[in-house]
Order: C-alpha cells, then sequence, then structure tokens
C-alpha cells in the first residue's frame, strides 16, 4: 500500500490466496503473531481468544505454527 515498489507474481499469488482465505476463515480459529512465527490458535467455546489467568495466550489452543515471518507489534 505505501510501498511503491512492483509487487512480484509470487508476492501477488500469495495476496491473492490470503485473500481467499480471509474470505473462508472459520470464526473458531485465529492467528497469533509471537515468536516471529504465526500460530493458528483454537477459540473458545463462546468464541473468544483463550488466555490463561495471567492473561497470556493459551498455549493448549494451539492448532498449528507456520514459519512465516510475523510481528505481533501495533502501528
Amino acid at each position: 500500500m505505501g510501498d511503491e515498489r512492483k509487487l512480484t507474481g509470487a508476492e501477488r499469488l500469495a495476496l491473492r490466496r490470503l485473500k481467499v482465505l480471509e474470505e473462508t476463515w472459520p470464526e473458531s480459529l485465529w492467528i497469533f503473531a509471537a515468536g516471529g512465527d504465526l500460530h493458528v490458535m483454537r477459540t473458545t467455546t463462546d468464541g473468544h481468544h483463550a488466555v490463561t489467568d495471567e492473561g497470556s495466550v493459551d498455549q493448549n489452543a494451539l492448532v498449528e505454527s507456520f514459519e512465516i515471518d510475523a510481528d505481533g507489534g501495533d502501528w
């Protein structure tokens, strides 16, 4: 969006695949970025992000991890 470099074919393909994923993503899963990777987590039975009593993400809700470069920071 802010970067004016042209996208490569592989970058355009990855973005199209993410758009399809966005459109079909189940509400029972959410993505957590931590440790430089993406982690797919299951929501609780009431649809919330699973956290421990201390307020950190509950690692027992982990479904799968992906070595896709990620940062959990905010704008």
